[in-house]
């Protein structure tokens, strides 16, 4: 799924705002907050770097992904954000990744996410 959204980022030229909510088991909440901590301190390009590293098979190191990244996984802020990606997940009760949401509403399984590069500039208000 991340290939893919890094080819709908490209080809709508970064008109898009991909959020990630992560989810997992319990036992890899750890992987969660150093995703969090990549998030928070590294820039944008270094960011989706990793992120594509990780998703692209680098995730079965484990924890060993993280160690040379000199991450400060005991910044608050890494914490409270992890809270908010649980509270998210309680709220919304969707815990499927992944799961493609448009401007907060599901998208309908009919579509793939490479569809959302024909819709970039429609303005939708949806009420």
């Amino acid at each position: 799924m991340h290939k893919r959204v890094e080819t709908l980022l490209e080809e709508t030229g970064g008109n898009v705002c991909i959020q990630y909510i992560f989810s997992s088991f319990e036992e890899l909440n750890y992987v969660i907050k150093y995703m969090i901590a990549i998030y928070l301190e590294k820039e944008k390009a270094e960011v989706m770097r990793l992120f594509s590293e990780w998703f692209s098979g680098r995730k079965a190191l484990k924890e060993s992904f993280f160690t040379d990244l000199q991450l400060d996984m005991s910044n608050p802020a890494v914490e409270v954000e992890f809270q908010r990606h649980e509270s998210w997940k309680e709220k919304t009760k969707l815990r499927a990744t992944p799961t493609i949401l448009v401007n907060g509403y599901k998208l309908p399984d009919y579509y793939k996410i490479g569809d959302l590069q024909y819709f970039t500039e429609f303005d939708v208000n949806i009420k």
